[in-house]
């Protein structure tokens, strides 16, 4: 894998995503990839951020390869991490709920 520089942002909504209540793990820190899926809602992803900021970041992250975006239905839709981006959360958790 090569290595993808993220910044303060990134990172955050990285966490934001990997602890989020709607996942597997539900507010844990998630174990394996399989447990980080969940509905894509930016408003969630950050405590810093505006919703459109989030939006852009996760547009960043999506070219970054560290992320996937993809309808769930009609109204909402769903992030996944990357392999690439379950390692970036991996190297920069900061146990939020922890």
């Amino acid at each position: 894998m090569t290595d993808v520089n993220l910044t303060a942002n990134e990172i955050d909504v990285l966490n934001g995503i990997a602890y989020h209540e709607m996942s597997s793990a539900n507010t844990s820190k998630p174990k394996d990839i399989s447990e980080t899926g969940t509905y894509c809602w930016a408003a969630d992803f950050s405590d810093t951020l505006t919703v459109s900021q989030v939006k852009g970041v996760l547009s960043s992250l999506v070219k970054k390869g560290m992320i996937v975006v993809s309808p769930y239905d009609e109204r909402d839709t769903i992030v996944d991490f990357t392999p690439a981006g379950f390692a970036a959360f991996q190297r920069y958790d900061d146990n939020r709920n922890g």
